[in-house]
């Protein structure tokens, strides 16, 4: 299960249509970071698995299945042009100095890495933080407060705030004026909530299943 939850997410990540960038070439950055939202949407059915052990080993084949690509596709990005985020700065340039010993703290404009560096310090962090962002969503929904983009709305203002650091409030179901023209990537978010959920339920028809 946790192998093709994995597989469905990072195949879904590479079918970012280039007309949503005015025809550019779409950035293998945001492919990735895609497949993070995706990861984040199927590791929220886990919790419907029969028990603890059982949801952290698929969780875990999901994670692996994810760095394995971010392996075998390793490529070399500047830091300050894929991470925009404040807080994700701040917590660049903090692990950087650890891990170099800097005592003047690192020049973040001329930084260098990898896409494999980057995904190691992020990828947690922005699976919880997309997580928690689809539950609030699902619950503002059920309560019957709707909005435009349904309930993704909030995981679909915290990526925009990730990879564009688009200025909003990451808890308001209103959509800000800078977002408004990035709402092509909303029915993305929901096709594969959609994707993850009847891939889930697929796999748990059979039981015992593959992990």
């Amino acid at each position: 299960m946790g192998e093709k939850l994995g597989m469905l997410c990072i195949r879904l990540s590479q079918n970012i249509p280039q007309w949503i960038l005015d025809g550019e070439p779409v950035p293998p950055w945001l492919n990735l970071s895609m497949a993070i939202v995706y990861l984040s949407f199927a590791k929220h059915w886990l919790p419907f698995l029969p028990t603890l052990d059982v949801a952290k080993a698929v969780d875990r084949r999901m994670d692996d299945c994810f760095f394995d690509f971010v392996e075998s596709t390793d490529f070399e990005v500047k830091v300050s042009e894929v991470i925009v985020h404040p807080t994700e700065r701040e917590a660049y340039c903090s692990w950087a100095n650890r891990c170099s010993g800097h005592v003047l703290g690192v020049d973040f404009e001329k930084e260098v890495s990898t896409s494999r560096t980057l995904l190691n310090l992020l990828f947690a962090i922005r699976c919880n933080q997309y997580s928690a962002d689809l539950r609030e969503g699902l619950i503002i929904e059920l309560e019957g407060e709707r909005n435009v983009l349904g309930p993704v709305i909030f995981v679909y203002k915290r990526f925009n705030q990730h990879m564009y650091a688009v200025a909003c409030n990451e808890r308001s179901i209103d959509l800000e004026k800078d977002l408004k023209h990035l709402t092509p990537f909303d029915s993305m978010f929901m096709d594969a909530l959609a994707a993850t959920q009847e891939c889930f339920i697929d796999r748990m028809k059979t039981l015992p299943f593959s992990l």
